[in-house]
């Protein structure tokens, strides 16, 4: 049996080679090798490979230590030294097995300056002209000492520089970014070395084979079976951090992974070549099967179950005989990404919220009784999702005031609003099918062993270009990562800010002696027959979250001369789903002031690869 104790024991060592796969060619990061590469100029000097260890001697000083043998981190990154032992052909192979998706074109070579790079579906742009090795000298290597607690600084670091620059300037291959190409050697190489610690035996280089793992769901129609939108960005949020704590635990806690692949249907990663490798066991005595699931379900409560799914068949990537013997084995990435993911509850999980609770199902999961707390049985939903809306209101107040999460703000003075829906269908792209229509040569081209090498290989790094360029485009028209870039989206310049909101102070009286205000509920204060103003308490005050213009156009009058100090109005609690609002008490005014904080009129709720809506 697998342990996967031995992993977590060398962990910094599997955390370092990632690095140095991200960074091992790292000198195509410079001015200097832009101009080496280049048609029009010659006699060009590349970049020293010894410049490195001289501008950070602490990295002569990092030693990287397995499988019985010892490097420097500097030594380990000289490509001249990659045959001296294990961790240098390990390292060969690595990168050597990457070239699937870096195929040879017949020429292709762009002149300096002017050097482009293009996105997996041919639209290029400008790299930078004379920066690359002043931001490459720039940064983070110290870090490279404890690669454990600086992981994620090193990535931030290393993927914004690595991105911009290119892992081959000739056309058609300049669509491979330098960030691409070294996750992908970084993946290989740390799946490789975990699988040696796993089995306990060392191979040579040339038998080295890799497998996929896929943890899968049906992402989208969990994302969209609800009836409101504080539960879509609920669920949103909640199966983002589910399939975060998996990749933390496969790449960190027990790291032998890579996530290679990311949508909001899950991940697929690269691992060691280990048939059985879902049943190795922790020092607890869980497989690694269990492990992901109850990673995974934290949060989630049983709501949805990830399919996880191990390749079958190994592969080697381009051919170790290459190019004596030019057949490379791809990973069958399409295969995962084409087939229809049935995610069912976790059963067992939710029949224990129903061993003590026997009330009404829940309004909005569908799977959980309401209850068992009043507040959430009086809106007819469970406790964990009654809490879910609570804490979402809560983060608004206190982070999120530059934004908004309700509807009744999106609204135009006519109270109206509008769902907006995109789609890019990448079925055929994803499938590989797109992908083997684009070429690295024209056709009927002889030379020699690239006679055959004509079609793109639809590798899982060229699909994950496709994924993060589509992304992107959506979150450049409403950014669901970081909100606060909204103002700056295409949405937000079109939207424009919208009017400030009110903070209302006063003194209130509940119709139920002993009743108290829920902090971060919503309520509803009743300005006139037909007329209400929803607000959010918070403990101290309320807070507008209505459209405050078209209130003022239905009551014909300024929003704020109607709630005016003195001024007394009912509180209502809004109703759950086909439930009606009831009469909490009333509030007399002390006193109304503007907030100060403006945001845009619109809310973005999904912005994935294939599909877009706000």
């Amino acid at each position: 049996m697998y342990q996967l104790g031995i992993l977590a024991q060398h962990r910094n060592e599997l955390l370092l080679a990632e690095v140095a796969g991200w960074v091992h060619d790292y000198r195509k990061c410079s001015d200097e090798h832009l101009r080496t590469q280049s048609a029009n100029l010659t006699k060009q000097q590349a970049l020293p490979r010894n410049q490195l260890a001289q501008q950070f001697s602490i990295l002569g000083t990092v030693i990287f230590s397995i499988l019985g043998f010892s490097r420097t981190f500097a030594n380990l990154l000289d490509d001249r030294t990659w045959l001296n032992d294990v961790l240098g052909q390990f390292l060969s192979r690595c990168h050597n097995t990457a070239h699937f998706d870096k195929q040879e074109p017949v020429d292709g070579k762009q002149n300096y300056p002017g050097i482009k790079i293009s996105t997996p579906f041919g639209f290029e742009k400008d790299l930078p002209s004379s920066s690359l090795t002043a931001q490459l000298w720039g940064l983070p290597w110290n870090s490279v000492s404890n690669c454990t607690a600086n992981r994620s600084g090193l990535i931030q670091a290393i993927s914004t520089l690595f991105s911009q620059a290119i892992a081959d300037t000739r056309r058609p291959i300049n669509e491979v970014d330098l960030w691409s190409w070294g996750l992908l050697v970084g993946a290989l190489y740390k799946a490789a070395l975990a699988g040696a610690l796993l089995k306990g035996v060392t191979p040579a280089a040339q038998d080295l084979r890799w497998r996929l793992l896929a943890v899968q769901v049906n992402g989208l129609d969990y994302l969209i079976n609800v009836m409101r939108v504080p539960d879509l960005l609920a669920r949103r949020q909640l199966l983002t951090d589910a399939l975060n704590r998996v990749r933390e635990m496969l790449e960190v806690t027990y790291p032998f992974g890579c996530e290679v692949y990311h949508d909001e249907n899950g991940s697929i990663y690269v691992v060691p070549d280990v048939q059985d490798l879902l049943n190795a066991i922790n020092p607890h005595n869980q497989s690694l099967e269990t492990i992901i699931r109850e990673t995974f379900a934290s949060g989630i409560e049983g709501e949805i179950a990830p399919s996880i799914d191990l390749e079958t068949n190994a592969w080697w990537g381009q051919d170790p005989n290459w190019p004596a013997s030019p057949h490379d084995e791809l990973p069958d990435i399409g295969g995962f990404l084409s087939r229809s993911v049935v995610s069912m509850p976790d059963i067992q999980r939710i029949q224990q919220f129903w061993s003590s609770n026997q009330n009404d199902i829940c309004t909005v999961c569908g799977l959980r009784p309401q209850g068992p707390g009043p507040k959430a049985k009086e809106r007819n939903l469970c406790d964990v999702c009654e809490q879910r809306r609570a804490d979402r209101a809560r983060d608004w107040r206190t982070q999120w005031l530059s934004t908004t999460i309700w509807l009744d703000e999106v609204a135009d003075d006519k109270g109206r609003f509008a769902l907006i829906v995109g789609s890019f269908d990448l079925t055929h792209w994803l499938s590989g099918a797109c992908v083997r229509s684009l070429l690295v040569r024209e056709p009927n081209q002889q030379h020699g062993y690239h006679a055959d090498t004509i079609a793109k290989n639809p590798s899982f790094a060229r699909l994950r270009r496709i994924w993060e360029t589509t992304r992107t485009f959506w979150q450049e028209v409403g950014p669901t990562d970081d909100m606060q870039r909204l103002q700056q989206s295409v949405i937000g310049q079109h939207a424009g800010p919208a009017q400030s909101r009110l903070e209302i102070t006063g003194h209130v009286h509940p119709v139920a002696p002993g009743s108290h205000l829920e902090p971060y509920h919503a309520y509803e204060l009743v300005l006139s027959d037909g007329v209400s103003l929803s607000v959010l308490w918070d403990g101290h005050q309320f807070i507008t979250c209505d459209n405050l213009l078209y209130l003022s156009r239905r009551m014909r009058s300024d929003i704020q001369t109607v709630l005016k100090p003195g001024s007394k109005m009912s509180i209502e609690v809004p109703g759950g789903y086909g439930a009606t609002r009831t009469r909490w008490g009333t509030i007399t005014i002390a006193s109304t002031s503007v907030s100060g904080d403006t945001f845009v009129r619109a809310i973005p709720l999904l912005a994935e690869p294939r599909v877009f809506l706000a």
